[in-house]
């Protein structure tokens, strides 16, 4: 938040301040009436008013501030520019500990070189003070919160920013460079989080239960400097809600640059994550935009954008973790394996309406999974990659090692990888798609599928213009059921799946695509009405993702994918 808004925001504020005092209140000043802050906190009463001019507060009278339990109004209408309280490594700004509530306001001020065991800053245990248009810089905290420290409190957070703020030590409940919430619910708005660092949740950190909702945030270029959690960490049966947020360039020493949730069900709704990174530590795990071991997260329309780990560009599940993944896209994450999204330890991901693009990695350009169980329902995979050429890498899009995976209504357009442009199924007894689209894949063997050593089914799909061999089997085996296999430049009906053409309804035709290269994946991809894969043409059922979109021409038919394979 600019400085200059800060300052409106401290005028404003005083306004409605004063305008609201009840009859009989009282406005005090500092200096003015008091020198000392204290002294003036100190004389103030129930709804009283203490002003606080421009200046930078130090000294045992201007630190340790104890409202006592009064809800009353502190306000620097200059703004936390001007209106310092430096604390000299010496005590932290406020110690609210006597059940204050909301109406206990304060506002405007900078609060730096905070220093305590918990609370740099602020300390709040069983009260809920307003804190709005404050400024925590340079605050330090021994084991947690050295911004601001939450404890069965409630505290309303509004338009602050937490910067340059850090916890010392590392150790079970030490974290929170920002702000840590202790079995606490306090609902933080407008703030920002910015070079903050902890051994994990550099910028907040959740434990016990914690339940903060967290609105219109950013956290910027935060760090976990020994774990996890670079923005933002869960633990504990901590359920946040987080929305509309923006994670940009965390990280994190070891897993969720982003954030980090462990045994935790958070909600995410609109959030960015960008360009975090997870190192992975001694395990090589990671979680560039976020990790999450044995949780449940449900995430509503999030982005993850060029984010980076050893072990899932863009999430990382382990530990059984179950998490809903609603829309949103996943653009440009990298990784060692899984460069969007990486899942195994029995996790069982459920992806609906996600778009996948341009990931990379040496295995699982979009997704991988080992000893896991995705399920993927209207999503689409596109321009993804994998580089590794060994036989366990590979699948530009998918990569699926000893794991069961259900794949519904997706689309697989123009990813690539050595083995398997599409699926890379290695040592895994049921992986199966059905109403589903995959186009232009490209693959030295197994365009659309390599399966090794495993079982596999397609269902009422469209296997079209892949360059190489539509599907590779080593030692495996691929059953189709009314699904379209043509123009596969290495070859279509063909190897392992040979000799199902003309069974269970599988055709050989052009599937007609309505294309035009409108930049659209699904307008591209939809079928002519006049198309083998209609559900108006096939007695078995419409075949592939999307379902008629176009008129046929008048001309020959031929489908964009089809014109497009003639130039590759």
């Amino acid at each position: 938040m600019s400085r200059m808004r800060l300052v409106l925001l401290a005028a404003a504020v005083l306004v409605v301040t004063l305008a609201a005092s009840p009859v009989g209140a009282v406005t005090l000043h500092v200096p003015g009436d008091f020198d000392f802050i204290s002294d003036a906190i100190a004389a103030a009463g129930h709804s009283d008013t203490v002003i606080v001019h421009p200046g930078i507060y130090t000294g045992a009278a201007n630190r340790d501030l104890d409202f006592g339990g009064k809800n009353l109004t502190l306000i620097a209408p200059g703004g936390p520019e001007v209106t310092i309280i430096d604390c000299e490594l010496l005590g932290r700004g406020f110690d609210f500990h006597s059940g204050e509530g909301t109406a206990a306001i304060v506002h405007g001020f900078t609060i730096r070189n905070g220093s305590a065991l918990r609370g740099g800053g602020i300390y709040c245990q069983m009260s809920s003070p307003t804190i709005s248009g404050c400024v925590f810089e340079l605050n330090t905290a021994t084991e947690a919160g050295a911004g601001l420290y939450c404890f069965k409190a409630d505290p309303v957070i509004t338009a602050c920013s937490f910067v340059g703020n850090a916890v010392l030590t590392s150790g079970y409940g030490h974290g929170g460079g920002g702000i840590q919430c202790n079995a606490s619910s306090p609902v933080i708005s407008e703030c920002e989080f910015a070079e903050n660092s902890a051994s994990s949740g550099g910028g907040l950190y959740c434990v016990f239960g914690a339940s903060p909702t967290v609105e219109d945030c950013d956290f910027k270029e935060n760090d976990a400097y020994a774990y996890h959690g670079g923005g933002l960490f869960c633990f504990d049966n901590s359920t946040p809600t987080i929305s509309e947020c923006r994670f940009i360039i965390n990280t994190a020493a070891r897993n969720g640059g982003g954030v980090f949730c462990w045994n935790s069900s958070a909600l995410f709704v609109s959030c960015d994550f960008l360009a975090n990174e997870a190192f992975g530590g001694i395990y090589g795990f990671g979680g560039g935009g976020m990790g999450l071991l044995g949780s449940a997260p449900m995430l509503i329309d999030c982005d993850f954008v060029g984010n980076h780990a050893p072990r899932g560009g863009g999430i990382n599940c382990r530990g059984g973790s179950t998490p809903s993944i609603q829309g949103g896209v996943f653009r440009e994450n990298t990784a060692t394996d899984g460069g969007g999204v990486y899942c195994r330890e029995a996790s069982a991901p459920n992806l609906r309406g996600v778009l996948l693009e341009w990931g990379s990695a040496t295995s699982g350009g979009g997704l991988y999974a080992e000893e896991a169980y995705p399920e993927m329902t209207d999503c689409i995979f596109a321009w993804n990659v994998a580089t590794g050429a060994d036989y366990y890498d590979g699948g530009g899009a998918v990569h699926l090692h000893l794991s069961d995976a259900i794949v519904d209504s997706c689309a697989f357009i123009e990813n690539s990888g050595v083995l398997g442009g599409a699926f890379h199924v290695r040592d895994c007894m049921s992986t199966s798609l059905s109403a589903t689209t995959l186009a232009g894949n490209t693959a030295d063997q197994g365009s659309a599928i390599y399966c090794r050593e495993s079982s596999a089914s397609a269902e009422n799909c469209i296997v079209a213009f892949g360059v190489g061999e539509a599907v590779t089997c080593v030692s495996a085996f691929v059953e189709f059921t009314c699904s379209d296999v043509f123009g596969n430049s290495g070859g279509d009906w063909v190897g392992c799946i040979a000799s199902q053409l003309g069974y269970a309804g599988n055709i050989c035709a052009d599937p007609l695509f309505c294309g035009g290269g409108v930049g659209d994946i699904a307008e591209d991809y939809m079928i002519q009405d006049g198309s083998p894969c209609a559900a108006a043409n096939s007695p078995c059922g419409a075949m592939g993702r999307w379902g008629v979109g176009c008129a046929s021409t008048i001309v020959e038919s031929r489908s964009w994918g089809g014109i497009k394979a003639m130039y590759r």
